[in-house]
Formats: C-alpha cells, sequence, structure tokens
C-alpha cells in the first residue's frame, strides 16, 4: 500500500509539472545524449551511453501585498556501461533529483523583505554506487527526503533589463530528515538505535544569480550554506553552476557543475562534472 501511495504520488508530481511547463515561458525543459564506443589496447572494449532529462519551473504570484513564488525541479538520467574486459555489465540512474519549494515574500519596501519558505529535496528513483564492478543502492525515492522551513530576509539586485539578478537570502532554519531504510544521514552511532528521523535548527544563507553574458551564452549559479546551530561539524554546503550556451535554435551545450559537502553522506567534498550536447526548450 505504501508503494503504491509513493508511485501515485511520483505521478501526480510529474503531471503537474508538465501542466506548468506548458503554461507559462519561464519552465525549463532539456533533453542531452552522450555515446562513446571503444576498443584498443589500453582500455580494452568499452561502451558507455547516458541519457538525461531536466525540468525545471519557477514563477511568481502577486497574492495582495504578497508575492507566491514555487519552483519545482527535477533531472533524471540513465548510464549504460559495458566493460568487455572486465566482464562489467551494469545500467545505473544519473543525476536523480527531485525538489520544490513554496516562497512567499512580502515586498516591504525596506532593503531587505521578510520571507518564509518551505522546500524538500529527495530522489526520482533508486540511486546505486558502482564499486568494484557490482552495484550497491544508496537511496530511493522519499528514502531519505530532507525537507526545510525557513524565516528570513531576501534581498534581490538586477539590472533595468534582468539580464543579469542576484538574489540573497538570510534566515533561520528548521531542517528535517526522514528516511526508512536508508539512514545514514539520520542514525547516529552513537547510540543502539537505529534513528530513521533527524530534526536540527540552524541558520540558511541562500544566494542565486544569472548573468546572461551575450544573447545566446547564460550563466547562473546557486549556493546553499545550512549551519547547524548544535553540531556546527555537521553543517552542509552545496553549489551549482551551470553555463549554457546555445549553438542553433533549441541545440546547445550545458557544462554543469555541482559541488556538495555534507558529511554525512561522504567525507570530504563530492562533485559531478558534466559537459552535455542535446535540446533545451524555454516555455510553449
Amino acid at each position: 500500500m505504501v508503494l503504491k501511495q509513493k508511485t501515485n504520488f511520483r505521478l501526480i508530481l510529474l503531471f503537474i509539472l508538465f501542466f506548468c511547463y506548458s503554461l507559462h515561458p519561464a519552465t525549463k525543459l532539456s533533453l542531452a545524449f552522450s555515446q562513446s564506443l571503444v576498443d584498443d589496447w589500453k582500455q580494452g572494449r568499452a561502451v558507455v551511453f547516458e541519457l538525461n532529462h531536466g525540468f525545471s519551473f519557477k514563477r511568481d504570484f502577486k497574492i495582495d501585498t504578497l508575492i507566491f513564488t514555487p519552483t519545482f525541479r527535477y533531472a533524471i538520467g540513465v548510464q549504460y556501461t559495458n566493460l568487455t574486459s572486465q566482464k562489467v555489465n551494469y545500467v545505473v540512474p544519473t543525476d536523480n533529483e527531485l525538489f520544490a519549494e513554496g516562497l512567499l515574500k512580502y515586498p516591504a519596501g525596506w532593503v531587505v523583505d521578510p520571507f518564509f519558505s518551505a522546500n524538500f529535496r529527495t530522489q526520482l528513483t533508486e540511486s546505486f554506487a558502482v564499486v568494484k564492478g557490482e552495484k550497491r543502492a544508496t537511496a530511493k525515492f522519499w528514502d531519505p527526503v530532507v525537507s526545510m522551513e525557513t524565516f528570513g530576509f531576501a534581498h534581490t539586485i538586477s539590472d533595468s533589463s534582468k539580464r543579469h539578478i542576484l538574489t540573497n537570502r538570510v534566515g533561520v532554519s528548521l531542517k528535517q530528515t526522514r528516511a526508512e531504510y536508508y539512514t545514514s544521514m539520520t542514525d547516529d552511532p552513537r547510540t543502539k538505535e537505529r534513528e530513521r528521523w533527524k530534526s536540527e535548527a540552524g541558520l540558511e544563507w541562500k544566494t542565486e544569480a544569472t548573468l546572461r553574458i551575450e544573447q545566446n551564452v547564460r550563466l547562473s549559479s546557486t549556493n546553499e550554506v545550512f549551519a547547524s546551530l548544535k553540531r556546527i561539524k555537521e553543517s552542509t554546503f552545496r553549489n551549482t553552476t551551470e553555463l549554457q550556451v546555445s549553438l542553433w535554435k533549441s541545440l546547445g551545450i550545458v557544462v554543469k557543475v555541482e559541488l556538495m559537502f555534507d558529511q554525512r553522506q561522504k567525507t570530504g567534498m563530492q562533485y559531478r562534472q558534466s559537459m552535455r550536447v542535446g535540446f533545451n526548450w524555454e516555455g510553449l
């Protein structure tokens, strides 16, 4: 019953996202493909195929004197790898992230505007790490899921044409992490019991920047810092930087770099870097 409810929720959410895409040009849809085939004495025979898909929606709605900004974003891909010389053959999902946020802001006319936000972040499907040719499951949909509520102040600056936009948000946050089976982010190794839920208070600082370098070149970057008030060592950092270059109509190149620091997931800095050629659509 629980699995069925989660599956239905996932389908409904994806339907909402595609519906939003058809309504507003502020949405983005992308599809990228990469492939390589090698057969030589240095590497042996190797076949790698990867297909990636992404979606994002963000729009401001004015409600009386308030501004409500919903954000939906997901990224999912699949990678097929066949290493004949090592007798390794596997298919794993890539990117694999779902994020949603609701932001309510009051334009008070001050230097900064008060805001309240609530968001969650999880995986679209089961994730795997490949260790010595063997797949090891690390997470799945809603396991774990991280949610956060923040109250604070926001400040936005931009040029007259809004080609360049910088937004800073600072506030007090309550962060919750829930897990069912993959409890590396919730379990405390100092206790005998296996904890599946964790709550912590802290300070959040989020920066979003968009720079239109040329008509066909856009650079965007997001920084997120959560500083735990109880255990400063468990503070987290996330950076996503994306350079998008349009070559011809919807065809373009996307260079993306993601940096993550969360000691509950892995000691040291985590990173993902990719350069993909594919199609990017904005609205209909």
